[in-house]
């Protein structure tokens, strides 16, 4: 049974992200991830730190993209948190890219849903893994596939470990997508 849930969100990410190909809006990510504690003082990761994000983004269709990404813990103790981001998002204010080819909305709003994966006391215990869903809202994300980077700014999302059954809010000050096509290509 573990299996089958193992590789169910991976299948189904796979699923989401055919249409990345025919659409040649691919894009390398860097972030970070800053975790609340729930109201029982309780994080996601074991103490406070320094979460640095680094992940792909694939366009799925003109409103749509797909994601994954690591969030490693760097401080204090590296690789001692390990999550695996898995999401989809939609662009909310207007296309992400245009069909024509030509340059779409410039600034725009994300609304995300996906799970994270988590490994803890990779290096210092015994591992102990969790499993949770979360929602991430960008109030502000400037650029697009057409000009080859889009920066997303203030995110604010929330987490549900169904696991530990709690939640708890996640913020992320800035992230930046780097595209891979050449504008013209972008469809």
């Amino acid at each position: 049974m573990k299996y089958r849930m193992r590789i169910v969100p991976l299948a189904l990410f796979l699923l989401l992200t055919i249409g990345a190909a025919s659409a040649q809006d691919i894009a390398f990510s860097i972030g970070s991830w800053s975790f609340l504690p729930d109201a029982a003082g309780k994080l996601p990761a074991e103490s406070p730190g320094l979460f640095p994000s680094f992940g792909v983004t694939y366009g799925i269709t003109r409103y749509l993209e797909a994601g994954a990404a690591m969030i490693p813990r760097l401080t204090p103790k590296p690789f001692d948190d390990i999550f695996i981001e898995e999401r989809v998002g939609l662009s909310l204010f207007g296309e992400r890219v245009k069909a024509s080819g030509g340059p779409a909305v410039y600034i725009n709003s994300l609304l995300e849903a996906g799970f994270l994966f988590g490994a803890h006391k990779v290096y210092s215990g015994a591992p102990d893994y969790s499993r949770a869903l979360f929602v991430r809202l960008t109030p502000i994300t400037l650029g697009n596939p057409y000009y080859g980077r889009r920066d997303r700014m203030l995110s604010v999302g929330l987490v549900y470990d169904y696991d530990a059954n709690s939640t708890s809010l996640f913020l992320t000050l800035i992230a930046s997508d780097f595209y891979l096509a050449p504008a013209p290509k972008v469809h």
